[in-house]
């Protein structure tokens, strides 16, 4: 049991294409089933899950909250959410005083415990041979979705993890090694050439083409969050290379770093918009 266990944890990998096949309702069940019963702060359980698994609920997903295509063809979604309409539910009806939804410590308590019990499922459907992928776009549609949803004061969306059998075999991505995020009692600092071999292992040489499109949209980006010295060592390091690195890719072109600054205000309100009012 402990090597199956063990296997299925280091053979997980994304899945993002999937077979028209349905998850029996009781494979379903089981699996949700090891979700509530993962481990949690104080037992008290604050989060729910909303499944989003109907046809309505796809084209919403994908439309509205412009969720890649591949959520539609998933056999289920499921929207993991802090839930502190729940929690104080339970303390009013038995007269207990209550402000966890005004705490910065509960909060993020809170919120591992969401993390925590996702990813027991994930692991679970793993485990039953079901693929799986999580979709952090939520924060990107968080009235849409409260509203869509429902969702009372107390209740606010985290990430939906999209889940169906495997249309093709799955590619196992290569990973950090354990020495490579391990650290003994203090933290060691990296020396540039660890940095470089450590993510060279892991990615090998990927290269993207240079064109005045890439080059340019890694310089902006570069410059708007690092500033005109920095922006031109970029520059350098694209030209001298003659194509853009992974980390550029990554930084610059895929999860673009100036963009990953916008939108701060919107979520913030969208959290005082369901009560949790500890960040101003």
């Amino acid at each position: 049991m402990e090597a199956k266990v063990l296997e299925v944890l280091k053979h997980r990998s994304s899945v993002r294409s999937f077979t028209d096949e349905p998850i029996p309702e009781a494979v379903f069940h089981d699996i949700l089933d090891c979700g509530v019963h993962a481990a949690s702060a104080g037992n008290l359980q604050p989060f729910s899950i909303i499944r989003l698994s109907t046809p309505a609920d796809k084209k919403f997903l994908t439309e509205t909250c412009h969720m890649q295509g591949f959520v539609k063809k998933a056999a289920e979604n499921l929207l993991f959410c802090i839930d502190f309409h729940r929690l104080k539910q339970w303390a009013m009806v038995n007269k207990a005083p209550f402000a966890a939804n005004h705490s910065y410590n509960h909060f993020w308590v809170i919120f591992q415990d969401v993390v925590i019990c996702a990813q027991t499922i994930e692991t679970a459907a793993n485990a039953y041979g079901i693929g799986s992928c999580y979709i952090g776009t939520t924060m990107e549609s968080n009235d849409e979705i409260i509203d869509y949803c429902q969702l009372p004061e107390g209740v606010f969306p985290v990430v939906l993890l999209t889940m169906g059998y495997p249309l093709q075999e799955r590619t196992i991505n290569d990973k950090l090694q354990v020495e490579d995020v391990l650290h003994s009692s203090h933290y060691h600092t990296y020396s540039d050439e660890e940095i470089k071999t450590m993510y060279q292992k892991k990615y090998g040489e990927i290269q993207m083409p240079l064109n005045d499109r890439t080059k340019n949209k890694v310089y902006q980006t570069a410059k708007k969050v690092n500033g005109d010295a920095y922006a031109e060592e970029c520059l350098k390091e694209m030209e001298d290379n003659g194509y853009v690195n992974y980390a550029q890719y990554r930084f610059g072109l895929h999860y673009v770093a100036d963009e990953m600054l916008e939108g701060r205000e919107t979520f913030i309100q969208a959290l005082h918009r369901q009560g949790i009012d500890w960040i101003q």
